[in-house]
């Protein structure tokens, strides 16, 4: 079984490259949705463990990769994600192996299964070829689809880190940007109150000035203004000063609102860079974690050379 399923990642994986080796992005993804499509109306039918539904996973997991490849110039979140959905896809298709892999241990008991499961998965993470003919072809699937995985994780840490490192220099850059605009404004905010401080109130009479301009005034109100105006323009200076400080109220209501609006603006940006550093801490762990494994696959590989025949081929020695 696991001999037919490495034989058929191998040709899938050049078979789906032809097909789609035309495709638009948008072509790529329709195919990427038809392979789920596929494999959910499979996994009605059938457990993971066997083989018609793994090779579904193997189709969906291909045309991902070759949408990854396809995009990976871009430095945007979506070709993050996009590696990270096929990251995961590799850890599915990993778990559907050693499902498939359980079925050969059905007379042990749980735990031994477990422990049968994890010293095969070392032997594979080390390299380690046996000659053993009850586990040979799970290890030779096993190696090969882990390598695939480690090379996918590395491009997916590495994709991450520079979006993520771009990404956090951007809001900071706005951070700041957004900050000297908030202490200008607020500036120009404090100003202004100070301006309208200074500023006497209208009087009664003066207000009762403004009604009658505005024809707002009672016929009492506007007696007295008459009376009054005979003496002083009262009439005419009281309107100019309600404009002056109606002026002044509204450049005051407007400088508010532009200091709430770029508090928001800055709130929402400090929580976007946090949450983004976040994520770059995280993609430096992985790119760590992945470039760690080869540094011990580098390891293994260089001891091998010495203790191997040179025209062995290192991944299918012993299978």
């Amino acid at each position: 079984m696991f001999n037919e399923l490495y034989d058929y990642f191998l040709t899938q994986r050049t078979e789906l490259a032809k097909m789609v080796e035309a495709k638009s992005e948008n072509g790529l993804k329709q195919a990427i949705f038809n392979a789920l499509d596929d494999f959910k109306q499979e996994a009605s039918e059938h457990l993971y463990h066997e083989s018609v539904l793994i090779e579904k996973q193997i189709n969906y997991l291909i045309l991902q990769e070759l949408y990854c490849r396809q995009i990976e110039k871009k430095n945007e979140e979506g070709t993050v994600r996009a590696w990270l959905k096929l990251e995961d896809s590799y850890k599915k298709l990993e778990h559907m192996l050693i499902q498939a892999r359980m079925q050969d241990f059905k007379n042990l008991s749980a735990e031994e299964k477990s422990d049968k499961i994890k010293e095969e998965i070392n032997f594979a993470d080390q390299h380690i070829r046996e000659n053993s003919s009850a586990n040979e072809d799970f290890l030779k699937m096993m190696v090969f689809v882990r390598k695939e995985h480690n090379t996918v994780a590395k491009n997916e840490a590495d994709v991450a880190v520079s979006y993520f490192s771009s990404k956090h220099e951007e809001l900071s850059k706005k951070s700041e940007a957004l900050q000297t605009s908030l202490e200008t404004l607020k500036g120009e905010k404090s100003k202004l109150k100070d301006e309208q401080e200074k500023q006497v109130p209208l009087s009664m009479l003066e207000q009762w000035a403004v009604k009658v301009k505005y024809d707002q005034a009672n016929l009492f109100q506007r007696f007295i203004v008459w009376a009054v105006n005979k003496f002083s323009n009262l009439g005419e200076k009281a309107p100019k000063r309600f404009d002056e400080l109606r002026k002044t109220q509204l450049a005051l209501n407007m400088k508010t609102g532009q200091v709430s609006n770029t508090e928001t603006l800055l709130m929402e940006n400090n929580r976007e860079k946090r949450h983004v550093a976040a994520e770059l801490t995280s993609a430096k762990k992985r790119k760590e974690s992945a470039e760690l494994f080869y540094e011990k696959e580098s390891s293994h590989d260089k001891s091998s050379e010495h203790t191997s025949e040179p025209s062995e081929q290192p991944i299918n020695k012993g299978f």
